[in-house]
């Protein structure tokens, strides 16, 4: 242009102009003559980068005069008729233009460049390039009469419904502004369009309606609402309540009772107005009882799984949302993936408080599966996601609940969470694990932001949540007034919102807040109307919660013998529901009643382990509390009580370290006298070696007994000839566990629960043992079995991602177990084939050539080199996950 027009364009111009003509030579050439006019055009036109009045009339003057005039008249009227068609396939181009011959004419057209193609993948259609095509719609303006172009635009539509091409066929309409017809295409074909690819083109067609003639059309209002549920669900109440107001009146019960489901559902996700929901469930119920033989499928489905979880969450009515769910009916199409993953959500929501732990597993295992398929919706993975948090906010699970939460938020923007009830449950559910390991004022901070978004929300539901948690921490560090407030404003808002199951435990909560405000009697009130509204959901989580939470409140307003019954029936629900935390729990309170129950010999073994595990405590016989010791050997030798580091291995003498490392080493953490021995005097006689083993114990008790609460003894035991090293934890074990845990996950296909479990592991895992320290031959056969687990667990874990399409995590997993050993030929393939997946072909060569210096390094010949890369490059990720599957 530059060189043609003697000047230098606008950049911006020039990439509008070629966009404008598709980089047509002449087009761009006449729009460029037309920029003399430029600088009379107004600022924003001329910046913008699109075609000015002045350009486009340029080129419609060379159409004119250059192009159609040379046309055959007699070819002008069909092709003025056929410039409204965006595609023009020729069945579509003999109904529009009449003309049998139409095919060659369009044929000729194409063979002399007069601005018309064929498209590439099919061939019997055509299109007019972009700017003849608005030349052509310019001139039948003039020619063509307003009952000519509507009878193009409903041809059109028709011909497109014939070939089911619905989209198109309601743009089509919606140029006519024939609403009549678009809602009896939903009508007739509405239920068969949510199950295709076109959803989103279907959308936009739709939303270009204006939106008070959407309103005015039933099922017009009702399909907008359905197609926007997935992308903006806050949206959609209008339409779903405007379109069952006109099916009300119309006697459309069909209609009805898709608005009714969805209405149901909106509560449920986005506003938390069970109260508004649950007064819809019984018109649902009788409607779809009446119409089920007769509903589609996808219909019937939607409606029974609305109802299901109406029935549970607004009305805590457990056997009537399992007899809805079994109203589903087996569905096929796009829809199928989705309808699953509500269906199982919603069992799975209702197993994990009523029913046994092996099933609500296996509903999460099957929720949490249905992440990566690309046809479940992003409103679907939203809520299974939720589902998640929900459990590892019951089992009190911090670190893979924030590593869930992360995961959240990297798919979905802080706008669409805080338009849903999702961000305020993730605030609640996660202060209620920092509560339960005395993290309260982290707690409060999250409930605070939590608090800033519920400013901006009406709906009672999202204040009561947080506020019941704000007063169950206010009332943990004494702060009565603001407890009381707080729990006082919750439940009022509790009781506006309704909901059988939140109402629940907000009875509990407000009795645990009560009773540390030294509100008996309000507290026992609120425990028995727990209790009463548990027992009929049929929730043992909320059973085993009240008793407990009642039996401390007995225990400290009138003492131990109370506090029995109580505790004996929470302690045995726990037990034989598998359920190791509630919400609620926090340290004061269960240390207290776990140390009453193992004095009182209640469900011993249970509250011995679980003291262990959930509060880094032992418990004597007599119910004595007693701090784990924690043996940190990954990385670097040290021990630590209550998180503070009490020694580090430069604080022992080398026979005490070989004492310790053998402890520390033997099965079970116990060994025979003689054995210790043997192991540290093997030349001496065995009177001289028991003398040394007792001097050895008491000088290693000695050194340790003045940083501990409790006489070393307790934690360096020796009884009958066994030396056992009690109350006590050390990360190698506990990596081992918690890895061939995840392992056995990974065989049985859990693979959720695998990768929480291998997340648990390699949190653990900040080095390798320390080899300068302890050298011993169990000390070596314990890291080899470290090392083993660490390449198992890290192919184990990486396959599941992979298998996720989480590529980058996989990498960053197997950097770092590369990082940390780097002479295993397995772990060295699976990182250099990640590299190679995800295009880093210069990180990829870079640790082929790193493990070929290392090999050197340790004497291999380059042949075995060779051999051993070879083995390296051929290997593939498929490999990987088949072998792990």
């Amino acid at each position: 242009m530059t060189s043609v027009l003697k000047r230098k364009p606008d950049q911006k111009r020039v990439e509008g102009i070629h966009r404008v003509t598709g980089g047509w030579i002449m087009g761009v050439v006449l729009a460029g003559h037309a920029s003399e006019s430029w600088d009379k055009l107004p600022p924003q036109t001329a910046a913008c980068g699109s075609m000015s009045p002045v350009e486009q009339q340029y080129l419609f003057d060379f159409f004119r005069d250059e192009i159609f005039a040379h046309i055959p008249a007699e070819l002008h009227n069909s092709l003025l008729k056929l410039s409204f068609l965006s595609d023009i396939p020729l069945q579509l181009a003999r109904i529009i233009s009449g003309r049998g011959d139409i095919d060659s004419v369009l044929t000729d057209l194409v063979a002399q460049n007069l601005f018309l193609y064929r498209q590439e993948r099919h061939q019997q259609t055509f299109r007019l390039h972009q700017l003849f095509q608005e030349f052509l719609q310019q001139q039948a303006a003039t020619r063509l009469s307003p009952d000519e172009l509507r009878r193009i635009r409903i041809s059109e539509a028709e011909y497109y419904l014939q070939q089911g091409i619905e989209d198109k066929a309601i743009l089509s309409y919606i140029q006519v502004g024939d609403f009549t017809a678009i809602e009896s295409v939903l009508i007739e074909r509405g239920a068969d369009l949510l199950n295709r690819n076109t959803m989103f083109s279907i959308l936009s067609a739709l939303d270009s309606i204006p939106e008070a003639t959407i309103l005015r059309y039933s099922w017009i209002a009702l399909y907008v609402g359905l197609l926007r549920v997935d992308l903006i669900p806050y949206t959609t109440l209008p339409f779903f309540e405007a379109a069952r107001t006109a099916f009300i009146r119309a006697g459309e019960e069909k209609g009805e009772i898709m608005s009714l489901a969805m209405i149901v559902y909106y509560h449920i996700i986005v506003s938390g107005d069970y109260r508004a929901g649950a007064t819809l469930l019984p018109r649902l119920d009788e409607l779809l009882l009446k119409n089920a033989a007769t509903l589609p499928l996808p219909i019937k489905n939607g409606a029974a799984r609305s109802l299901a979880f109406g029935f549970f969450l607004f009305a805590g009515k457990t056997e009537k949302a399992h007899s809805c769910l079994a109203l589903q009916g087996s569905q096929k199409g796009r829809q199928q993936q989705s309808a699953i993953a509500r269906g199982r959500f919603i069992r799975g929501y209702i197993e994990m408080f009523t029913g046994s732990h092996a099933v609500y597993m296996k509903e999460i295992e099957a929720c949490s599966a249905l992440l990566g398929h690309p046809l479940v919706g992003m409103s679907d993975k939203l809520i299974i996601r939720i589902l998640l948090l929900c459990h590892l906010s019951m089992i009190g699970d911090q670190l893979n609940f924030s590593a869930e939460r992360q995961a959240i938020e990297r798919i979905f923007t802080p706008k669409v969470l805080e338009r849903t009830i999702a961000a305020l449950n993730i605030h609640a559910w996660e202060s209620s694990n920092l509560f339960a390991i005395g993290r309260t004022a982290e707690a409060m901070e999250i409930l605070e932001l939590g608090l800033a978004i519920a400013a901006r929300k009406t709906t009672p539901y999202i204040r009561s949540q947080i506020l019941q948690w704000k007063a169950f921490g206010h009332a943990l560090l004494g702060q009565r007034d603001k407890a009381l407030s707080a729990i006082e404003r919750s439940v009022h808002l509790r009781h506006e919102a309704g909901g059988s199951i939140h109402q629940t435990f907000n009875k509990i909560i407000a009795g645990a807040v009560y009773s540390r405000l030294g509100l008996a009697n309000q507290a026992e009130f609120c425990f028995e109307q727990g209790l009463e509204e548990a027992q009929s959901i049929r929730s043992h989580y909320f059973l085993a919660c009240t008793h407990l939470n009642r039996s401390y409140h007995k225990l400290v307003t009138t003492g131990p013998e109370s506090a029995f019954d109580d505790l004996r029936t929470g302690l045995a629900l726990m037990r034989m529901h598998q359920i190791e935390h509630f919400w609620t729990w926090e340290p004061a309170m269960m240390t207290r009643l776990l140390s009453l129950a193992a004095a009182n010999d209640i469900e011993k073994d249970f509250v011995t382990s679980l003291a262990q595990k959930k509060l880094d405590i032992s418990l004597s016989d007599a119910g004595h509390v007693m701090p784990q010791l924690h043996f940190f050997l990954l990385d670097h030798f040290h021990i630590s009580l209550g998180g503070r580091t009490l020694f580090q291995a430069s604080n022992f003498s080398p026979s005490q370290r070989e004492l310790l490392g053998i402890l520390l080493t033997t099965k079970g953490q116990q060994i025979n006298q003689e054995q210790v021995q043997l192991a540290i005097w093997p030349d001496t006689p065995p009177v001289n070696a028991r003398r040394s083993f007792d001097t050895l114990l008491t000088r290693l008790r000695n050194r340790i007994d003045p940083a501990l609460p409790f006489s070393a003894k307790l934690y360096l035991v020796l009884k009958k000839g066994i030396l056992e090293l009690a109350h006590s934890q050390t990360d190698a074990l506990q990596f081992i566990a918690a890895a061939r845990t995840g392992l056995r996950h990974a065989r049985s296909r859990e693979w959720w629960q695998a990768g929480n479990a291998f997340r648990t592991a390699f949190s653990l895992l900040n080095g390798l043992w320390p080899e300068d320290i302890f050298c011993s031959e169990k000390a070596v056969s314990l890291n080899d079995r470290i090392i083993s687990t660490l390449i198992e667990a890290t192919h184990s874990w990486a396959a599941i991602m992979i298998r996720a399409g989480e590529i980058e995590e996989a990498i960053s997993l197997v950097e770092r177990s590369v990082h940390l050993y780097f002479y295993d030929e397995r772990l060295v393939s699976l990182l250099y084939a990640l590299y190679r997946e995800n295009n880093n072909h210069l990180k990829a060569g870079d640790t082929l050539e790193r493990y070929r210096s290392a090999l050197k390094r340790n004497k291999y010949t380059e042949e075995e080199i060779d051999d051993l890369q070879d083995e390296i490059v051929s290997f593939s990720l498929g490999q990987l996950v088949d072998l792990t599957t």
